[in-house]
């Protein structure tokens, strides 16, 4: 894509108001400022190569003119900062060159910046050491009633150029770390402490978007689900460790929920299903219920259930059994991190019949053997409750065979205990389902068409409008497979129907099963159910618009594929598709003069005789990963497993 995507995610238990000052030169984001809830985010588009930098501020008050002002980091008593400097002190995020994070001008909140599908090193980068405003020397603090709130930099307390690196310092060999510089490099090592402190400090990362994590000191829950229903979360703290969100909540189909916790909490989260609660939050679950109520708080779930735990480190657990699938991906860690799933489509069916809980006639839950027959051998108690004697059984062998990175007894630690520092989380329900997340980062709306393959459920009604900046996640079960393409210049009336100048299947917003009509760029999908899932970008029905697929999937190297180049700009002129005079999509040759040796067909049917044409060249330069001809596998068909996938449009 030709833009950058900032997004800004609020991680404190308060209102901030983020602040945005561009580098001469670079035009405004957000005329400078808004407001951000406690755990909401924005997504900012900046042109590629944008320079300048965000804060955080506050203790704002404005009136509905957006006039007031903020306790820290205020910018003239403005919402809208309009290219007005924040007050120091503030913690920095800094683009351009480069990113990084700066305590330059002081420090008031802890801050991070994750690059989201960059080439190169591309680091997380954090400054979010919990006490740092406590452990600010006296003669840096900055108090509000009464408690440490901001720690100036020893320039902006002191004004000598020794710490500003001016005047006589004003020199590379001069201007050197001091004695308060050393003590921010001590709280934050990849941050940026004195003016010339960069060889540390400043990072690259090719054709990035970024996450600017403000309240950087907190851990981020984020709980996915991606089941076709409705479940309901529930969470238990460990000892000593804070209730979060009183132990339960509801979850509709695709929705998501964000939750901060304290940076080493520890407990776990489950899926409760088949709820039913009264407005006083009493009821009932089929499976995972926690004392008939809404909110557990502090109640167990009753097994059997598949649990995602947490502290130390991070892990799937089957020792209570197993209800639905589940995985877990660490988000921005160090580390190994891997992402770990327990998603066997048909655990339950495969459950061994003495340990199968069943509802309505159908397998819906696996016991553990230790709930199921309550034996020291399978629970590790009594005699068996020694690290020597507790050993796998035939049924934990079974749960290990179908799960194998998940802890399935007692002791089960070796290979299903994992670590990633200073790391978020999602975890995902119902992870046999892969979430495709169509985001549309043109600067005008697209309407992106769906095709199924044969025998695979519809998506969408296979189509949809997606205005500029908008995205939208939808899930498609294991083994599915299709295509996706983005249509233009579309109207349509109030029933859907209308037409498209690229990519119309049929004068209808929602495709239905009818496919694109080409020219048009595609992003195509088989997903695995044991195997890898393949995807390609192809432009072997033409080019409309640009577009790419980004997977996701934490601790595999899974290649991003994109056709970004502008073809239209470079089409040949036999294969122009024309609309007032302007070109607004490219042909292949297959489609432009229907000859076999364009189409790979009749005498051509065989990759040893259909080669590339000078016509499919052109296309392979400008978009080297995506396919050009139909027999062009080599370079242009990637694997992934298990994982999430990004469309991009533009």
């Amino acid at each position: 894509a030709d833009a950058t995507l900032f997004t800004l995610l609020n991680k404190c238990n308060r209102t901030i108001w983020p602040g945005i000052l561009p580098r001469p030169g670079f035009p405004g984001l957000m005329n400078g400022g808004l407001e951000l809830k406690p755990l909401r985010s924005i997504s900012i588009p900046a042109p590629r190569g944008w320079s300048g930098h965000f804060w955080a501020r506050d203790g704002c008050i404005f009136n509905r003119f957006g006039k007031g002002n903020c306790t820290a980091g205020d910018c003239g008593g403005l919402l809208s900062c309009a290219g007005v400097r924040g007050a120091p002190p503030i913690t920095l995020a800094e683009f351009g060159p480069g990113y990084g994070i700066s305590l330059v001008d002081g420090y008031n909140i802890p801050i991070s910046i994750s690059p989201l599908r960059g080439l190169g090193n591309c680091a997380k980068i954090r400054c979010a050491l919990p006490k740092f405003n406590l452990q600010c020397p006296t003669e840096l603090q900055v108090r509000r009633n009464g408690q440490p709130a901001g720690c100036m930099s020893a320039c902006m307390a002191f004004d000598k150029p020794a710490f500003c690196c001016t005047g006589a310092f004003n020199d590379s060999k001069l201007c050197q770390p001091t004695r308060y510089s050393k003590l921010f490099k001590g709280f934050c090592p990849t941050a940026c402490t004195y003016r010339d402190d960069t060889a540390t400090s400043n990072f690259m990362c090719k054709a990035a978007d970024y996450l600017v994590s403000f309240c950087a000191d907190a851990t981020l829950f984020t709980l996915l689900n991606k089941c076709n229903r409705t479940i309901w979360p529930g969470i238990l703290p460990r000892p000593g460790f804070p209730g979060l969100m009183n132990g339960g909540l509801e979850l509709k189909p695709l929705r998501s929920i964000s939750i901060p916790a304290p940076r080493g909490w520890s407990g776990h989260f489950w899926a409760r299903d088949g709820c039913i609660f009264n407005r006083f939050g009493k009821g009932n679950c089929t499976a995972g219920d926690c004392g008939g109520l809404l909110s557990c708080a502090g109640v167990r779930g009753a097994p059997p259930i598949t649990l995602a735990e947490f502290g130390p480190g991070y892990g799937i657990s089957l020792v209570d059994g197993y209800n639905i699938p589940l995985s877990i991906s660490p988000l921005g860690g160090l580390g190994i991190c891997a992402k770990i799933r327990c998603a066997l489509p048909k655990f339950n069916l495969q459950c061994p019949t003495e340990l199968q809980v069943r509802r309505n006639g159908q397998p819906a839950g696996c016991m553990s053997a230790c709930m199921a027959f309550d034996k020291p051998a399978f629970c590790c108690t009594g005699a068996f409750n020694d690290s020597k004697l507790c050993q796998p059984t035939r049924y934990s062998k079974l749960f290990k065979g179908f799960c194998p990175t998940a802890s399935t007894y007692r002791d089960d630690t070796a290979t299903s205990n994992f670590m990633c520092k200073g790391a978020d989380y999602l975890v995902s329900f119902c992870a046999d389902a892969a979430v495709f997340t169509l985001q549309n980062k043109c600067n005008k709306t697209t309407w992106p068409g769906i095709l199924s393959g044969s025998g695979h459920p519809l998506l969408m009604n296979g189509g949809l409008e997606l205005k500029s900046g908008d995205s939208i996640n939808i899930t498609a079960p294991d083994g599915w497979s299709g295509r996706f393409w983005g249509r233009d210049g579309c109207s349509f009336d109030q029933s859907g129907k209308g037409n498209c100048t690229t990519g119309d299947c049929g004068g209808v917003l929602q495709c239905a099963g009818a496919g694109g009509t080409p020219p048009a760029s595609l992003a195509e999908f088989t997903l695995g159910t044991t195997l890898p899932d393949f995807y390609d970008v192809s432009l072997v029905d033409g080019y409309n618009i640009p577009i790419s697929i980004v997977p996701h999937s934490v601790g595999s190297n899974c290649s991003v594929v994109s056709c970004l180049t502008d073809l239209n700009l470079k089409c040949p002129t036999a294969l122009q598709v024309k609309r007032n005079g302007q070109v607004v999509a490219c042909m292949s040759a297959c489609m432009a003069f229907n000859k076999p040796e364009y189409c790979c067909s009749g005498a051509y049917n065989n990759p040893k005789v259909c080669q590339p044409s000078d016509y499919s060249r052109v296309f392979k330069a400008a978009c080297p990963a995506a396919y050009s001809y139909p027999y062009d596998d080599a370079t242009s068909t990637f694997t992934c497993k298990g994982a999430d996938y990004s469309i991009l449009f533009c």
